[in-house]
């Protein structure tokens, strides 16, 4: 009498492939196990999908009572960052950084200034990431430097002449072009012609002229009453 016998395969489930953020470092799609091999592409870094095979092996068999290959996809998915949003500044004569650099993009266009106005940087995703707003498109970013706010101030400054006669400069603060800065006109309390000698003057962001000498007063007040003019100025008065 002879009798048949047999070892019959051993179940085992299916592997799940697992999905990751990208991060940066090497991920793996499926785990090992007992019972099957994997095949394919089964670690990686960049986002991507990528597809395995995980085959039974000749004592296993699928949990369902297959034992054909099985295909599964992992993948790698963009890390998600916040678009980079443009700075307003008052004007002070200093160089701004209109948007700041990060992790996962690049910038280009005009990135620092220092003059008053509006400008444009455009922000390009590196591989791997993702807007925020689920966008990968290029971004474009306004920044801005508004003029001075100057506060209302008029000083005035009385000098006295080698023979007892005076003259007066006023200073008056105003903003043009986006500089904030003193116009200045000058009177005097003697009819005689004067000569009035500036020797220098300064008004941002800080730049001098060559000393002026001129006899005619009117010229002063025409010259010096409509443009930005010193914050800061040395003369001498000089009668005769």
């Amino acid at each position: 009498m002879s009798f048949s016998w047999s070892i019959s395969r051993a179940s085992i489930s299916v592997p799940t492939a697992s999905n990751y953020i990208y991060d940066g470092s090497q991920k793996t799609g499926v785990s090992s196990g007992t019972g099957y091999t994997i095949s394919g592409t089964n670690t990686a870094t960049n986002v991507a999908l990528y597809t395995v095979t995980v085959t039974p092996d000749s004592n296993h068999q699928w949990s369902d009572g297959t034992t054909s290959a099985k295909n599964l996809e992992w993948a790698i998915m963009a890390k998600t960052i916040s678009i980079p949003t443009g700075r307003t500044y008052t004007y002070d004569g200093t160089t701004k950084t209109g948007v700041s650099s990060g992790t996962g993009y690049t910038l280009s266009g005009t990135t620092t200034a220092s003059a008053v106005g509006t400008y444009i940087v455009y922000a390009s995703l590196l591989s791997n990431y993702a807007w925020s707003d689920g966008s990968m498109e290029d971004k474009t970013i306004y920044w801005y430097i508004e003029n001075a706010t100057v506060t209302d101030y008029s000083p005035t400054v009385t000098l006295s002449t080698t023979n007892g006669t005076s003259a007066t400069i006023t200073a008056t603060l105003r903003d043009s072009e986006g500089l904030a800065g003193y116009a200045f006109t000058y009177s005097s309390s003697t009819s005689e012609q004067d000569v009035f000698v500036i020797e220098s003057f300064i008004y941002p962001p800080k730049k001098s002229t060559k000393p002026i000498m001129t006899t005619d007063t009117s010229a002063i007040i025409n010259t010096y009453s409509t443009k930005v003019c010193p914050l800061l100025f040395n003369f001498s008065f000089i009668s005769h």
